[in-house]
């Protein structure tokens, strides 16, 4: 469902007596969506603006009936009060027949996925006999972009996999974090000891992990980027650096020499932390060929040193996926 913004819209409070069910199914379109009720009723109005006599729902007056109070923008107030005068009905006829077309719209939106992940699937099968059919050295620049578009391809049919199983929203964590440069660092009530580990986990492999992780990126390519003289002067200690952006709010946590695991699919690196560069036009995310997601610069670089794939995932790194309470931020477990 492509959303709109409401914060341009003036908002309003007002109740409304629907039923639990209806109240119910709002809830779980918005989670579903990972936005507001105020955002969903928004977009719903404006995907619905034909609403007729025909979309009406017939309500059971055995039903159990909530009176609940919603924020809304304004125009959606003023369109359940159009369509209630329009079709001769009551606004609360017209709000549990909206959210109603909201199960249907998502009802529709999976039937497309299901059909659209054989496709992807193809996709990336022909990326794949592309890549190792076409004689090039696996080193070739034309096969590091095929191989980078066959990463991209399946990680979107994972991730239509994941909404469609477990109602997983598909965003940018699925490659890495990107965003407004991190906030400064807030006195917490615990301590968080020197050194620290911490487990950032993509459920698939990400693009820019062959440009940084496997290999590390020659330090001539990005120098003359970094502002900070102390940066530099670390950085010129090595020719060349393996780097990665964890994110926004991770990267408020992450202090050097901490001993950070990145498990991207299957595959599991293990780093210390040398320092992290404040890079908010994303320069040197550009400069070494990272993939932007959704055009966002990468601004948070983390060097990294001693770097190891691991030959398997050890227990402990697997029972802090499933620990909750170990994961401070999205896919971001402190170990």
């Amino acid at each position: 469902m492509t959303t709109i913004n409401p914060h341009h819209f003036n908002s309003v409070r007002t109740s409304f007596k629907i039923t639990a069910e209806a109240d119910a199914l709002l809830e779980q379109l918005a989670d579903r969506y990972n936005i507001t009720q105020k955002e969903l009723l928004l977009t719903l109005m404006i995907k619905h603006t034909d609403l007729a006599a025909r979309d009406l729902v017939s309500v059971d007056p055995k039903a159990t009936f909530v009176t609940k109070t919603k924020v809304m923008a304004q125009a959606v107030l003023q369109f359940l009060g159009k369509k209630a005068k329009e079709l001769a009905t009551h606004r609360d006829t017209i709000l549990e027949s909206l959210i109603y077309k909201g199960r249907e719209g998502l009802q529709t939106e999976q039937e497309e996925i299901e059909a659209v992940i054989p496709d992807l699937k193809a996709v990336s099968e022909q990326l794949r006999q592309i890549r190792t059919a076409n004689g090039l050295g696996p080193e070739h620049p034309a096969n590091t972009r095929i191989d980078i578009l066959e990463i991209m391809v399946d990680n979107l049919t994972s991730s239509l996999e994941s909404y469609l199983k477990e109602g997983v929203p598909i965003s940018s964590d699925d490659f890495s974090d990107s965003g407004a440069s991190p906030a400064p660092h807030v006195a917490q009530a615990d301590v968080i000891p020197a050194n620290s580990s911490y487990l950032k986990v993509y459920k698939s492999r990400v693009p820019n992990s062959s440009i940084s992780l496997e290999q590390a990126v020659p330090t001539q390519t990005f120098i003359n980027l970094v502002k900070r003289e102390a940066d530099k002067v670390l950085l010129k200690q090595k020719s060349a650096h393996h780097l990665w952006d964890f994110g926004v709010r991770a990267s408020q946590d992450i202090e050097q020499d901490d001993t950070m695991w990145i498990l991207t699919g299957e595959t599991l690196y293990k780093a210390s932390v040398t320092c992290i560069i404040a890079d908010p036009a994303g320069s040197i995310g550009d400069a070494i060929g990272w993939v932007r997601q959704y055009k966002k610069p990468w601004k948070n670089v983390c060097v990294l040193s001693q770097v190891e794939k691991q030959s398997s995932i050890p227990a402990h790194i697997r029972s802090a996926m499933h620990n909750k309470a170990a994961e401070i931020h999205r896919n971001f477990f402190r170990l």
